[in-house]
């Protein structure tokens, strides 16, 4: 008989309630002692752009960043973890999001009325960080991670989590997913074959830093559909059939010296078993160094021209460097140069600003996918103050981007597009 893993929320809870006939008096103690934490957060997204929506350029670009389109949302996430219990501990959170302005002229997933249980999971914790944690969770790893870059979106899934501490300055997770729960659509995926996971991050040299991960899936998405729409692989944000393979190495190093420089490099890929999907690859460098408490940083990546990377599972553009809220690397012949600066305020009037700049210029062939050719200058942006004191935990941040594309496949000439997201939160 074909087994099959199913971990649902509902099984969490019960799970971990029914112990409570037993251990009644000491499980009091172990939710007295648990711990509330919460957000409160509003978000506004708009764009604007001179690309024709309808033009095959825009495919990618417009439904997110279309001319005058912009939306605003308020909401509040809440989460309790209670205390252990002979090593036994559960979670659960939600959150409850509301429109609050224009959501007739911007996609769903900006304007959001949501309501949901995001996490309710059961841990067991052993040893010194070893856990195995079951049911519906939030998982961030290099191949599977839930999206946070709409924060009243959170996504989740129904998994299996085993993280181990047993090898010396090692953390490896072996990860099975059940379903996946999108953040912006109640089409839930549920895997007939579950997607495996191995992570491994190792900090056995000083000053170095190595990260490996292997994920594949099997299942076969040709029938999955939402609303007569035929996704594919919806949890990737590159739609292929049939299952598929992805891995991704990283090294960070800093080197010992006095004056402070950070080596970084990247390199991944994926196999496709679908017939006619050629295998792909990426890689990226990158280096980082502090003047004067300025950081300054450099990147070069490059993909395949054989095909699209599939991205990160849990629809998340994926590791790579250089990615920007207007551009994803990941895209077949995909190259990208940046060089940029950041600061942050330690003290004085200013204590709690940090910013950070980039300059980019990308280039791909057209003929691959409906995105650029000819080359996009970038300049991609990160600004937030972190308040202290009385507002400790409040906190206001702005992401945007505005690119200026020299052709995009309609024909049109010097394209220019802009976007931002801005946040502001307080935490709990």
């Amino acid at each position: 008989m074909k087994r099959t893993i199913r971990f649902t929320a509902i099984a969490a809870i019960l799970s971990f309630f029914a112990v409570t006939t037993v251990y009644a008096d000491t499980l009091q103690d172990a939710f007295k002692s648990g711990k509330v934490s919460g957000e409160l957060l509003y978000q506004y997204e708009g764009g604007d752009t001179d690309v024709d929506s309808n033009s095959p350029g825009a495919a990618i670009i417009v439904p997110n960043t279309g001319e005058g389109r912009w939306g605003s949302s308020a909401g509040i996430r809440l989460q309790y973890v209670t205390g252990q219990f002979h090593g036994f501990s559960a979670g659960a959170a939600f959150i409850s999001s509301t429109d609050i302005g224009n959501p007739e002229f911007v996609a769903p997933r900006h304007a959001v009325e949501d309501t949901r249980i995001t996490q309710a999971y059961l841990q067991y914790s052993f040893l010194k960080g070893n856990s195995i944690k079951i049911g519906r969770q939030t998982i961030g790893s290099p191949l599977i991670a839930n999206a946070v870059a709409g924060p009243l979106q959170y996504d989740s899934f129904d998994a299996a989590v085993l993280t181990t501490t047993l090898l010396p300055k090692t953390v490896v997770k072996l990860i099975a997913i059940n379903e996946w729960q999108p953040r912006d659509t109640p089409h839930h995926v549920t895997y007939d074959d579950p997607i495996y996971s191995v992570f491994v991050n190792n900090k056995s040299i000083t000053g170095l830093s190595l990260t490996g991960q292997f994920m594949t899936t099997k299942e076969d998405y040709s029938d999955e559909s939402y609303n007569g729409t035929v996704f594919g692989n919806y949890d990737a944000p590159i739609f292929t059939r049939d299952g598929y393979s992805t891995y991704y190495l990283s090294a960070d190093y800093k080197l010992p010296i006095s004056h402070p420089v950070t080596l970084h490099g990247q390199y991944g890929g994926a196999t496709f078993e679908q017939e006619g999907e050629d295998d792909t690859w990426f890689y990226g460098l990158k280096i980082e160094t502090k003047v004067a408490g300025i950081g300054l940083e450099a990147c070069y990546t490059e993909t395949s021209d054989k095909n699209d990377f599939p991205g990160t599972a849990g629809h998340v553009p994926g590791p790579l460097y250089n990615k920007t809220l207007l551009t994803t690397p990941f895209r077949a012949s995909h190259k990208s140069y940046s060089a940029g600066a950041s600061y942050a305020f330690t003290d004085g009037v200013l204590k709690g600003l940090h910013a950070r700049g980039l300059v980019l210029y990308h280039e791909e062939d057209a003929n691959q996918t409906a995105s650029t050719d000819d080359g996009v200058i970038e300049f991609a942006h990160w600004i937030g103050y972190d308040f202290s004191g009385a507002l400790q935990g409040l906190s206001v941040n702005a992401n945007g981007s505005i690119a200026k594309y020299d052709k995009l496949i309609d024909g049109g000439d010097d394209d220019t597009i802009q976007y931002v997201r801005l946040y502001v939160s307080y935490k709990f």
